[in-house]
């Protein structure tokens, strides 16, 4: 009684377990169907482009008139932004900001220069070692 108990549960377990797996396989053809559905849509589309030229041409234009449609509503109702001029004090603190600026650049330029030349003089010397 005991043995034919256990042969039920083990035939039990084995059919769960061809379910599963069938479950599983049946998955991964879907997965592979995915690859190759997308590859026809993108070949469709591209014979569309190919027989149909025009729209490869009238999208950019058409893109541009869309968007600025879709500007022109956002704005519509709200006062036109002045820029104003900077002064000539803002653009001449902005200049000596500029230069500081380029000051501290200059040193790390110098000190990493200085390392590439003589990483290519090491090259140059140990040229002829090197097997290519």
């Amino acid at each position: 009684m005991k043995l034919s108990h256990d042969l039920f549960r083990r035939r039990q377990t084995l059919i769960a377990q061809i379910e599963s797996q069938r479950m599983e396989l049946n998955q991964a053809y879907r997965q592979l169907e995915k690859p190759i559905f997308y590859g026809e849509q993108a070949l469709k589309g591209f014979g569309f482009l190919r027989r149909n030229p025009w729209v490869a041409m009238a999208a950019p234009g058409v893109t541009s008139l869309v968007f600025s449609g879709i500007g022109f509503l956002l704005r519509r109702g709200k006062p036109k932004v002045e820029h104003k001029l900077p002064d000539r004090e803002e653009i001449i603190a902005a200049l000596k900001a500029e230069a500081e600026e380029a000051k501290k650049m200059k040193k790390p330029m110098r000190k990493y220069l200085g390392y590439a030349f003589k990483a290519f003089q090491l090259y140059r010397k140990y040229r002829p070692l090197i097997p290519l």
